[in-house]
């Protein structure tokens, strides 16, 4: 191994296509449909993958160790080995945390089916059979078919292995001549020893584990953790050859996974910052209520350091909501009493006077319904420990009424909510130190609430259209849509400079923000927006993703099936060997041979058994998604299906119940190749009419980092009587299309009475019609001449980079059918034409130029 870091060198291996991509049947069918493999978390478990199967150089017994943020699905990654290695013959699991909390929250997500997180398929199926999830105390209860997890705090494990603790417990003997596949989370609690940081409790956690580990040499130990201190350097030598995968907060944030992170500080009594947050939580819910979006969103009251002062805030807010009058509430909404910087909190306030129109006693009565003592919850109430872990653990179902909870440090760690967006800090003090040359040194109470917020981070999925991802933020670059306040977490505290100077600091150096001041923003503008302008009057066409009916698919060959599988079985024929002489003697002298076997030839009855064994994905329903034509699931057994096959096998004459297992052999194969090469949507071809104002707006403010020196003002003085904008910004390629198209004005005026060129800011999609991959062209250019007739252009242009150009192929080859294959629906008796151009490259300007002249210019 290299003195590199194991995932930079994996890294490299994925660059140059090493790595395989694909997940098995295994893994895929066999967990929770609902949780969707997200792109990083396939990188995750192909690294994985790689490493045991491929790997040149691996180290046994394996322990890698998983580095991927908060919220980014590192339990579904553990469900997701665990169904892998169950098929390569691993049977007992050690699942063990710092923490009962997260313990009991897992054995929920593992065990319940009930629970809304749990991780895998309603049904478990290993080549027709099925397994069982199954919770054993020691290994001794292992049932060889099933999973069996033993769940344990490291605590615990610890405990039992010292006989401490006693009474059927797993001993040092359940770890003896078997493998076991250790799960760490939370790992970094393992690490006490390695530190150098050992307590008289943890002084033996890490080698406990290190001894079971090393009983085996197939043994797996894998651990997961957001967090890791690579600035020790103990640490760094441990992990430097078992880090295989690092997706930590910034690259979670980076891809739009996350919440943003926002801070409200009120120069007021901590009083009002509650009663702030409860407003602004009522907001978030008017707010996804208009757009037809379920969301119940809570706030979390945190304490500094005691039950006691967490169960005072909690009778504070009570006493707050239950006592609110108009009077107050008035002063409240009032914008005056705001911070010119907190324009979210002059939003909501302005939208709640809005709709409530000044009678605010709705208001009242809707925010004691909404906070009443029954939707509140205390963490910190031992006595209600299991009620309130169920509770935590479901605070998205619907059937789950909490809005509020109090709590001191219970949930920095191991808590799973999506819905949580208000934080409120009901302290006010500091614990921090500034050392020499600026540097500020975070005490354990700023860093525990960096790590609170990295856990409220967690994107709540939803989208008002089938265009969006749910997953994902979209509103980063519209920053006045309504709705990006769903993507947001506020973190309310009172008025504290200095504590607001080093918050800022620690939630950057987490990833949790970006470095202040880095954010440069500017406002783009429509010049004209009178009543009779080209923005009010004119259209844009547009097409829509619409699901794919596979209609063209009409045999397993257009699915790249092959038409021949191999299957061997038992020819119960015996061999015995002459020691001395080395030869082989045959008792039965029949000879290997193999035989092709067509499966037109096998019972239909056979066919039908295994397709119920199989239902999942051979029933007629779900069929009908891959081959729009199908009929009945009898179709399958036609020359175009299953008759065109055969069966390789070295036996003459299948028994039934061989044809029986042989189709269940090839089945899974043959739908994974389906799921695999199957398209489920597509562009429409038909393209329909918007008034440019509705998808375009008047003014639009753009984001951007100031360290992106690619991204700059574009100078349009010599096109600003056809440039819709008032500004331009954008990259060099964008700078030189500008150039071009300046350079064909005279041209186009002499030929076109009408021409606007309008700057796409991610407003405008389009779908690909060949997968229905959303596109987002940079310029729309708008030209109309008049024959006789009046005859409309509207041109797609996307200039595009040279280190873009060959990743982006099928959007090229997307703009290139456009004037072949568009319908448009009919619109005022005028004639539109619609068309995209190859993409624009100032290196590549000379075939653009050909392909403009020979579309707008003859």
């Amino acid at each position: 191994m290299s003195n590199d870091f194991l995932h930079k060198e994996y890294d490299s291996l994925e660059k140059h296509n090493t790595i395989k991509k694909e997940i098995p049947k295994a893994v895929l069918e066999n967990l929770n449909p609902k949780f969707q493999i997200r792109p990083y978390q396939r990188k995750a478990f192909n690294r994985f993958f790689y490493y045991l199967e491929d790997a040149p150089d691996k180290i046994t017994p394996i322990h890698l160790l998983f580095n991927m943020a908060t919220g980014s699905g590192k339990t579904l990654m553990m469900a997701g080995l665990i169904l892998y290695l169950y098929e390569k013959g691993y049977r007992n699991f050690l699942f063990f945390v710092n923490s009962t909390n997260i313990l009991e929250k897992t054995k929920d997500n593992f065990l319940n089916k009930n629970s809304s997180k749990y991780l895998f398929n309603e049904q478990i199926l290993f080549e027709g059979q099925e397994v069982r999830i199954n919770e054993v105390s020691n290994f001794n209860q292992s049932i060889e078919s099933d999973i069996n997890i033993f769940f344990t705090t490291i605590q615990g494990l610890h405990g039992n292995l010292k006989g401490i603790i006693k009474e059927n417990a797993i001993t040092d003997e359940d770890f003896s001549e078997q493998k076991i596949v250790l799960l760490s989370d939370e790992a970094h609690h393992l690490n006490v020893a390695t530190k150098g940081q050992l307590s008289e409790d943890e002084q033996n956690w890490e080698e406990t584990v290190q001894g079971i580990f090393n009983k085996d040499r197939e043994n797996i130990l894998l651990e997961f953790t957001a967090t890791i201190d690579l600035n020790n350097q103990n640490i760094i030598d441990k992990y430097r050859d078992k880090i295989l995968y690092k997706y930590d907060l910034p690259d979670f944030r980076k891809d739009k996974y996350s919440k943003e992170i926002k801070t409200l500080s009120l120069d007021s009594s901590l009083d009002q910052v509650m009663l702030h947050a409860a407003l602004l939580s009522q907001y978030r819910l008017k707010i996804a209520e208009k757009y037809g979006i379920t969301l119940k969103p809570v706030i979390l009251f945190k304490a500094q350091k005691t039950i006691e002062q967490s169960n005072t805030n909690e009778e504070t807010f009570k006493r707050l909501i239950k006592n609110l009058n108009i009077k107050q509430l008035e002063k409240l909404l009032s914008i005056n009493f705001l911070p010119k910087e907190n324009t979210i909190l002059v939003d909501a306030f302005s939208y709640l006077d809005d709709i409530y129109e000044t009678n605010y006693q709705n208001l009242i009565a809707e925010l004691q319904r909404d906070f009443s003592d029954e939707k509140i919850i205390n963490v910190n109430d031992e006595a209600s420990k299991k009620d309130n872990q169920i509770l935590l653990n479901s605070l998205e179902d619907n059937s789950n009424p909490i809005r509020a909870i109090f709590a001191v440090n219970k949930l920095n760690e191991g808590w799973d909510v999506l819905n949580l967006f208000d934080i409120v800090r009901v302290y006010d003090t500091r614990d921090g130190n500034w050392q020499k040359g600026d540097k500020y040194k975070a005490g354990c109470t700023t860093l525990s609430e960096a790590q609170l917020i990295g856990r409220g981070a967690r994107y709540y999925p939803f989208s008002t259209s089938d265009e969006e991802d749910i997953f994902t933020r979209k509103y980063d670059e519209d920053t006045e849509n309504e709705l990006k306040i769903l993507e947001e977490l506020h973190y309310h505290s009172k008025y504290n400079s200095r504590y607001l100077e080093e918050m800022q600091r620690v939630m950057v150096e987490q990833g949790l923000i970006d470095e202040k001041n880095t954010i440069i923003k500017e406002r783009v503008k429509i010049k004209d927006t009178t009543e009779e302008s080209f923005y009010n009057k004119r259209v844009v066409f547009k097409n829509k993703p619409i699901v794919n009916d596979n209609k063209d698919k009409r045999s397993f060959e257009d699915y790249g099936i092959k038409s021949s599988y191999p299957f061997k079985v038992t020819t119960d024929k015996i061999r015995e060997r002459n020691i001395l002489g080395d030869q082989w003697a045959l008792k039965n002298p029949e000879k290997d041979s193999y035989h092709r076997v067509l499966l037109k030839d096998i019972e239909k009855i056979i066919f039908y058994k295994a397709f119920n064994q199989n239902k999942d994905f051979w029933n007629f329903a779900n069929l009908k998604k891959y081959f729009g034509n199908l009929e009945s699931v009898n179709d399958l057994l036609s020359d175009k299906y299953f008759y065109r096959m055969t069966l390789e096998t070295n036996r003459e004459f299948l028994s039934r119940e061989e044809k029986l297992s042989a189709l269940n052999k090839i089945l899974p194969e043959i739908s994974d190749k389906i799921k695999k090469n199957a398209i489920y949507k597509k562009g429409s071809i038909a393209f329909h009419p918007e008034h440019i104002h509705k998808i375009f707006r008047e003014s639009k403010e753009l984001r951007f980092n100031a360290s992106n020196k690619q991204f700059k003002s574009i100078d349009i003085d010599q096109i600003k009587d056809f440039f819709l904008h008032d500004k331009l910004w954008g990259t060099s390629e964008e700078e030189n299309f500008i150039r071009f198209f300046t350079s064909y004005i005279k041209k186009l005026t002499k030929k076109y009475k009408e021409i606007k060129l309008l700057r796409n800011h991610r407003e405008l999609k389009i779908y690909r019609f060949s997968d229905g991959k959303a596109f987002e062209p940079d310029f729309l250019l708008f030209l109309t001449k008049n024959n006789g007739k009046e005859l409309s252009y509207q041109v797609f242009i996307e200039p595009k980079g040279d280190h873009l150009i060959k990743y982006d192929k099928e959007k090229e080859d997307f703009l290139k059918e456009i004037k072949s294959k568009y319908h448009l629906e009919v619109l005022d008796g005028n004639d539109y034409k619609l068309l995209g151009l190859r993409f624009y490259n100032k290196n590549k300007e000379i075939e653009f130029e050909k392909d403009f002249e020979k579309e707008l210019l003859h």
